[in-house]
């Protein structure tokens, strides 16, 4: 097991969450922990409460917001925020 999937499964980070935030860290100019729970927090005002077909993106932005408050600075660094395309 490598140290991505260590902290992944230490924090219950899903595949779906680490591709939110690879991909929206990449609008992360502070590139810290902060800076991406920032740019999550103004992306979740974008999202429509009252749209069915936005109810996934609207749980996952909120899971990986809960993940990456509890989350140290050490252990953010040390993921690789990398978007896998298939």
């Amino acid at each position: 097991m490598t140290i991505i999937d260590e902290i992944a499964a230490k924090y219950g980070l899903g595949y779906e969450e680490q591709q939110l935030m690879a991909v929206h860290n990449l609008t992360n100019d502070a590139g810290t922990r902060q800076g991406l729970i920032e740019v999550l927090e103004d992306m979740q005002t974008y999202i429509s409460p009252d749209d069915p077909l936005e109810d996934m993106l609207r749980q996952n932005t909120k899971d990986a917001l809960a993940h990456l408050r509890q989350m140290t600075d050490a252990d953010f660094a040390a993921l690789d925020l990398t978007v896998d395309f298939p």
